[in-house]
């Protein structure tokens, strides 16, 4: 099947300054083929050395109150086609002292 790289955001290890959950700058999946029949999320091997080993969730960006969009993502879980303006990483756990790279892929059908 087709894929399409639709995000790419780097997260950190903890929250980042003036946090207490969120890790990553916003990111969007709204530019998915209409096709899509699912989500894939990957972690970058070479941007940290536990990418196998690290979860992650994803929050929704809202003014007042963050909604929580997936949890316990790992690297190759899937998800629903959900388009969403502003997402954002957070609570990671299993990664180290370092940051680490996430690739939102969209895997679709040719018709």
């Amino acid at each position: 099947m087709p894929e399409k790289v639709i995000a790419r955001v780097t997260s950190l290890s903890t929250p980042m300054k003036g946090q207490k959950w969120r890790s990553s700058d916003d990111f969007g999946t709204t530019s998915v083929p209409e096709s899509t029949i699912h989500l894939r999320w990957d972690i970058a091997p070479n941007s940290n050395s536990y990418y196998n080993e690290i979860y992650f969730d994803v929050a929704e960006d809202h003014k007042g109150s963050d909604k929580t969009a997936f949890t316990n993502i790992h690297t190759g879980t899937q998800t629903p086609v959900d388009k969403y303006d502003k997402l954002y990483i957070g609570n990671p756990r299993n990664a180290g002292n370092s940051s680490f790279d996430i690739i939102v892929v969209a895997v679709y059908t040719d018709e």
